[in-house]
């Protein structure tokens, strides 16, 4: 006979437990030690980084103000590397005062 699919209310408190217990083994040290060292959790860890970084790289992008400083800024290094300057160290600073208009 299949089992039924109504459980009593013991055998539910104790799935919850369960899942209050595995909350708590994925919360341990032992476990974190073994995302990070252990090559079979590799590919899952990738992925929560990468969704991680997206998410960040979007909020970043959202929030940080590009302004007209920056622009002119990167231009002028762009400037230098056009002008055949190779060598980064030769590249000269941006001239802040002249940006703002000191």
């Amino acid at each position: 006979m299949a089992p039924t699919k109504n459980k009593p209310p013991h055998a539910r408190l104790n799935e919850k437990k369960g899942i209050l217990e595995k909350l708590k083994d994925s919360l341990s040290v032992d476990y974190v030690k073994k995302l990070i060292f252990n090559p079979h959790y590799l590919t899952p860890v990738c992925y929560v980084i990468l969704v991680f970084e997206a998410i960040l790289n979007v909020l970043i992008i959202e929030k940080v103000k590009y302004t007209e400083i920056d622009w002119n800024a990167y231009m002028q290094e762009v400037e230098g590397f056009l002008n055949g300057t190779l060598d980064y160290h030769m590249l000269k600073a941006v001239q802040i005062c002249h940006l703002l208009k000191l």
